[in-house]
């Protein structure tokens, strides 16, 4: 029997574009230094900003060295350099697709990064990583078209991780994500409600969510270190996850859910 991978730990954190809170400077040192304190496996970032001129190293250049897999997907181009989605990973990534949200990104652009990425013991994992729109009836449209996608793209048997920063202050999405795709919001799940990150220098709304299933959670938590003075605006989810003994459990859980998204309620 092939051995089953030890903890994964996972990481999400909107980075503000590099920028401190109340964007007077850049951060990317203090920023840099709290990811690489949390060790984790997987680390899914929003709002990140890699420069045109090649000569700068990018945010992603300076994790390297302890993530050495990563990829960045563009949701806006400007003449200086492209803002993004960005994911990192100690394990190899096997393949990855950069997927506008097109037909529901109406203030600006949005996209999902996906990358499957394979274990030490062989297994595959999908990973998205995605940052919704400011409006309600705009997240509902791509909370639906990330649906019809995950369908499409990734296997109902793959152990699948979601995270982002969703903009969800009513905290109406993940009711749908379970019924839909059968993920759970892990710290809803394990904490009974979902976290609060967002402003850091006093966190009110629980914009930041990690979705997942094909997993049990060992560990959850707000990051509350990386602080809000020279730091992001958002406050990073970190989290110990380990893949389910049986994934026939997961199997046959999967088999209810409906190929197509259908309405909120």
């Amino acid at each position: 029997m092939k051995k089953r991978s030890g903890p994964i730990k996972v990481l999400s954190y909107n980075l503000h574009f590099g920028l401190s809170a109340f964007r007077k400077k850049a951060v990317e040192e203090r920023l840099i230094q709290t990811i690489l304190r949390e060790q984790c496996d997987i680390v899914m970032l929003q709002e990140i900003w890699i420069p045109e001129d090649a000569v700068v190293a990018s945010f992603l250049d300076h994790l390297q060295e302890e993530l050495a897999h990563r990829i960045c997907g563009p949701t806006v181009k400007f003449a200086t350099g492209i803002q993004g989605n960005g994911l990192l990973s100690s394990f190899p990534i096997v393949r990855w697709c950069n997927r506008t949200l097109s037909e529901s990104s109406r203030t600006q652009p949005r996209a999902i990064l996906h990358a499957d990425v394979q274990t030490a013991s062989g297994e595959l994992l999908a990973v998205i990583c995605t940052h919704f729109g400011l409006s309600h009836s705009e997240r509902l449209d791509q909370a639906r078209e990330l649906a019809e996608y995950i369908h499409e793209h990734v296997p109902r048997d793959r152990p699948l991780i979601v995270a982002g920063d969703f903009n969800d202050w009513p905290c109406k999405l993940s009711r749908f994500f379970l019924r839909e795709l059968g993920l759970i919001e892990i710290f809803k799940n394990t904490l009974g409600r979902h976290q609060r990150t967002f402003p850091a220098i006093f966190p009110l709304f629980c914009l930041d969510r990690i979705y997942a299933r094909g997993f049990t959670v060992q560990d959850v938590r707000v990051v509350h270190e990386a602080g809000w003075f020279g730091s992001s605006d958002h406050l990073p989810l970190a989290a110990t996850l380990q893949l389910q003994a049986d994934q026939q459990i997961l199997v046959r859980a999967s088999e209810s859910f409906s190929r197509r998204p259908g309405p909120f309620r």
